[in-house]
């Protein structure tokens, strides 16, 4: 996934680049708050009445769809991550300057281990260089590290800058779909894309989003049947 993220990236800073217009004071649209969504009252409170504060338990809501029970797993599993407090992304104004467009990619790239699972795996005797090599390419998710570690053949890393081949066949089925192309133009699910390389967990947010949802399933649909005819 995280060559997939990578090339659509790019394609879609150079798409975007080409349409990049000043927009006229009329045409210039107010900063909107996507954060401002209903939060379930009830749940909100199970969570608070457990200690979680309350906006860990917001995010939390959030990213599980307003169910407190994997809401309080996700708290438990990520409650020593050192982003568990940042807000969830919001959507960049139409007026933003490419510049800081530009600083996020380049944040994206920076990968930060899960400090739960970096200090879970340790106690198993793994060096910390093998854990978060492991975390990096199992998205943060410990089981999967730690299968990973167990391993007997382990894959080689992948560049972190790494993407698509753009002749492959998997390039191909996801470029050359028109829904993904006009996709490409849109600020909203470049931001996801760029998130996603931050934080795969926010995967299924970003699939439940009306505008970032449909892109994300078809491309996960193209993907799911490259590989079932691989």
């Amino acid at each position: 996934m995280h060559q997939i993220l990578i090339s659509l990236i790019s394609a879609a800073s150079s798409q975007q680049a080409l349409d990049e217009s000043p927009p006229s004071e009329d045409e210039a649209e107010p900063d909107s708050d996507p954060d401002d969504r209903l939060i379930d009252p009830t749940a909100l409170k199970q969570l608070k009445d457990m200690g979680f504060p309350e906006n860990r338990a917001t995010k939390a809501l959030l990213l599980n769809n307003m169910n407190p029970m994997p809401a309080m797993e996700w708290l438990f599993l990520h409650e020593n991550d050192p982003t568990i407090d940042e807000p969830l992304p919001r959507t960049p104004s139409r007026t933003q300057p490419q510049a800081t467009q530009g600083s996020r990619r380049k944040r994206g790239r920076q990968f930060v281990p899960s400090q739960r699972a970096l200090f879970n795996l340790k106690d198993m005797g793994f060096t910390e260089e093998q854990i978060v090599d492991a975390l990096r390419i199992t998205g943060n998710d410990q089981e999967s590290a730690c299968e990973w570690l167990l391993s007997d053949n382990k894959p080689e890393l992948p560049n972190l800058d790494e993407g698509l081949d753009p002749n492959g066949a998997l390039y191909k089925a996801i470029f050359s779909q028109p829904f993904v192309q006009q996709g490409l133009h849109n600020r909203r699910v470049l931001a996801a894309f760029e998130e996603l390389l931050d934080h795969p967990q926010l995967l299924t947010y970003y699939l439940t989003d009306s505008e970032t949802g449909p892109i994300l399933m078809h491309i996960t649909n193209i993907v799911q049947g490259h590989l079932l005819n691989a």
